[in-house]
């Protein structure tokens, strides 16, 4: 079933053939995504384990503020993506510009939010100098979001039609913006002052404008030329906003509860000690490596079940969700080995040598959660995958409760696990990662039922 060399699991419109051209450049863009946030935890973490924390934990809580409503505008994708199938062109950049609309008026209530969120860093038991660092890098980011909600309907376009290269070029770009602006602004270089943690911030919003800036410009150059230039794409499209709050708002509520669960993780560690919320950092820095990447690649395997189902033509549908799992799982035991094989330099390239920084206190038990990290990178790699076949069909409330049940169940583990037992971080954690086995079942049970198969998404399709 695995054997890559099978020239069957390529072949067909649901093959690896299709897939990777879709899910490559989605995965190489969420990576770049990736090395955007580790570069600026491991440009703080030379300041000091405070500032690199509060870096993690200030973007965490920023991600919660604004996930929702991205993961309620990156659902066009699938829209798109069904009228993509359907060879209904001229409908999806009326998709894309009403979802641009529905961008726009989001940003409001992200800032209301903002406010309630941000006196959560004074809940967590933080010391006073690290929940200072956090409120800033939290509200810097925030007030820059906007770009990040307009590039999720953009993006969204050329994940639907399948041409997702321009979102890896744009990453790219991003990515140099973000070195070159971060290193600048954080340190003090070439006649910038020295910001610190205010200045990773800045680099992040940067990088941000710069992406959606790229995506704009191609999507403006493409609406512009057959087929998909249209008399009618600004015309309201409300059966548009209808299909993106019934089926998009299960993937934006996931994202919110899920991320705000993660948050209180992070903020349960972190309220540990110092050294536990820089080994958490450490760790989570790596976890990203594998998990966003993986995110691309349910972003690819959404956007061809949904055009296979615009097309009619379940069984490739259902082979696009069987070619990511091999993807995923060739992906994640490729990344388990370089982790334990390299666990030890990987720690050492945000601790470096100078025992100034403290953080020989934290070396032991930081070698060995990211080793125990291995097991959420497998598991989640599957639960993606399914996941994303679900949502490609429309099933996004079945996937939503299951994410959101597994996740909370972690979250009350490790809450129980630290207080009420006051077991060691090092038994916690694996207790942690081994609870995401338990959302692998259920999504498969109702992958294996078959109701996505048959949901009407679009009338028109």
């Amino acid at each position: 079933m695995f054997s890559i060399r099978n020239s069957s699991h390529w072949r067909g419109a649901g093959g690896i053939g299709k897939l990777l051209p879709i899910a490559l450049p989605m995965m190489m863009s969420s990576l770049f995504d990736t090395a955007m946030m580790f570069v600026d935890r491991l440009y703080l973490s030379r300041l000091g384990k405070t500032e690199m924390a509060a870096c993690m934990s200030g973007g965490s809580a920023c991600w919660t503020c604004m996930v929702f409503f991205v993961g309620l505008l990156a659902y066009s994708s699938a829209l798109v993506a069904r009228q993509f199938g359907a060879k209904n062109y001229e409908e999806c950049p009326r998709t894309t510009i009403q979802t641009l609309r529905l961008a726009f008026w989001t940003y409001p209530l992200i800032l209301l939010l903002a406010v309630g969120v941000s006196r959560l860093f004074t809940l967590g038991s933080h010391e006073a100098l690290q929940t200072q660092q956090e409120l800033r890098y939290f509200w810097i980011c925030t007030i820059g979001c906007i770009f990040g909600l307009f590039r999720s309907p953009l993006a969204s376009f050329f994940s639907g039609i399948g041409e997702t290269a321009i979102i890896m070029w744009g990453n790219a770009v991003a990515l140099v913006v973000n070195l070159v602006v971060n290193y600048a602004l954080i340190y003090g270089k070439w006649g910038c002052p020295a910001m610190g943690i205010d200045g990773a911030a800045i680099g992040t919003v940067a990088s941000s404008f710069a992406m959606t800036a790229i995506l704009a410009w191609g999507v403006i150059r493409k609406f512009r030329q057959s087929p998909w230039k249209s008399k009618k794409m600004f015309k309201p499209a409300p059966e548009v906003v209808k299909a993106l709050f019934r089926f998009g708002y299960p993937s934006g509520l996931t994202g919110l509860l899920c991320s705000f669960s993660f948050t209180v993780d992070v903020l349960i560690f972190h309220g540990i000690s110092v050294d536990a919320a820089a080994a958490m950092t450490i760790v989570m820095s790596w976890e990203m490596i594998s998990f966003l990447p993986m995110n691309g690649l349910q972003i690819g395997v959404t956007s061809l079940t949904s055009q296979r189902l615009g097309a009619q033509d379940i069984p490739e549908a259902e082979r696009a969700v069987h070619s990511g799992l091999k993807l995923s799982i060739a992906y994640s035991l490729m990344l388990s080995i370089l982790y334990l094989i390299f666990t030890v330099p990987m720690v050492h390239l945000f601790t470096g040598n100078d025992p100034a920084l403290g953080y020989s206190s934290l070396l032991h038990f930081t070698v060995w959660m990211l080793r125990i990290n291995c097991i959420s990178v497998f598991c989640n790699g599957i639960y993606l995958i399914y996941s994303g076949g679900l949502q490609g069909g429309g099933d996004t409330f079945a996937a939503m409760l299951i994410n959101v049940l597994f996740n909370w169940f972690a979250t009350f583990l490790v809450w129980f696990c630290l207080k009420p037992l006051r077991l060691d971080i090092i038994p916690t954690w694996l207790i942690w990662n081994l609870s995401y086995v338990t959302g692998i079942l259920p999504v498969w049970l109702r992958f294996r039922s078959g109701r996505w198969k048959h949901i009407k998404i679009l009338a028109d399709t």
